[in-house]
Formats: structure tokens, sequence, C-alpha cells
């Protein structure tokens, strides 16, 4: 009898508003996303897909629709039977495969200030807080591009851009930054600066 095998394989997953594209291998599925907090895989692409693969993108595309991440890169090993059509290269998997383990390969998001309007794509890292204000940088190649501040209110889940928020008059407050409906309406000193 054969022995179990473990087999490597990397999801490459992107988001665009309404939309997801995964790409396993030389596959590409896309997907529309109707429910951006609660996706789901739809019947016609779970019978494409090896039977352990609806629960690794279930919750990997519940992981992204709760974050601001528009590509992220998941790397995992599954254990199959020896038997295996997957393993044997005549089909798809027909055994009870074990997903064994994932690690998180690359998260790629984009932030794009309220204010100005320009966005900026890498790795987001290095949170600075004080109180409750919180900055982020965007980094590539471990390199700072960009900074970003970033409101969560009440109603809105806002991100502005260092250079625009050193425009506006001292005074305000987090809850005005996360709160106001129109940033537009909060003074500025020298708003063409940027």
């Amino acid at each position: 009898m054969p022995e179990k095998t473990i087999r490597q394989h990397k999801l490459g997953i992107s988001i665009r508003d309404d939309s997801m594209e995964l790409k396993l291998g030389e596959s590409i599925f896309n997907l529309v996303l109707e429910l951006p907090d609660v996706p789901t895989v739809p019947e016609s692409i779970r019978n494409e897909l090896s039977l352990y693969m609806p629960t690794v993108l279930k919750e990997m595309m519940w992981r992204l629709g709760k974050s601001d991440t528009s590509y992220a890169e998941l790397h995992f090993h599954v254990e199959h039977e020896g038997w295996c059509a997957q393993v044997t290269g005549s089909g798809k998997c027909n055994c009870n495969p074990v997903l064994r383990d994932y690690n998180l390969g690359t998260w790629i998001q984009t932030l794009t200030c309220a204010v100005c309007g320009e966005s900026t794509a890498g790795v987001v890292g290095g949170g600075v807080s004080c109180e409750e204000w919180l900055k982020w940088g965007v980094y590539r190649d471990n390199r700072i591009v960009r900074q970003y501040w970033d409101f969560s209110g009440r109603k809105y889940k806002r991100y502005i851009c260092v250079d625009c928020l050193d425009t506006f008059h001292g005074g305000y407050t987090y809850d005005d930054f996360a709160n106001t409906p129109d940033l537009k309406s909060l003074e500025r000193t020298n708003p063409e600066s940027h």
C-alpha cells in the first residue's frame, strides 16, 4: 500500500471592489462578492476544486473581507493517501485529505487618502499609536513609501495621508476626522499644498 504524500500548494487571492480572483496553479477563478463580510465559494467552483479547497478558500476570503488587503498569497501543505488520483496524476483528489498547515506569504494592501484621493499599495506595517490615533506605513522593498493615519469612527473607516493631515488647522480631535461626513468642510491651511 502506497505511503501518504504531503503536497505543497500556493494560492494567490486578489480583491477588487466587488470581485475576487483566485489563482491556484494554472487555474484562475473569478468570483463576484455579494456580501463582502461573508463571502462564499459558489457550487460551480467547489465542483472543480479538491475537497479541502472550499475550507481553505472560505477562511481566506473571510479574513480578506475583514481587512483592507487587496492581495494575499497562501502557502499550505496537504496530506494525501498514496493512491489518491491527484498524487498519481490521474485526476482530482479523491481521498480524504488532511490540511496540515498553512502560512500567509504576502499581504499587499492599498491605502487611499480620504482627503486627496491618492492611493499607495504595498505591505502595511510599522503601526505607531498615540491614545486612539494610529499611523501606518506602506512599505515596498522594506522601505517606507508613505504614511497614513487610520481613523475608524462610528460611521466611517478612513485613512488620511500624513501630508494632508499636516494641512489641517490644529484643534481637531480624532472624532472630528473619524466622524465628519465631508472632510473638506474642516478648515485647512494651504490645502493646495497636497
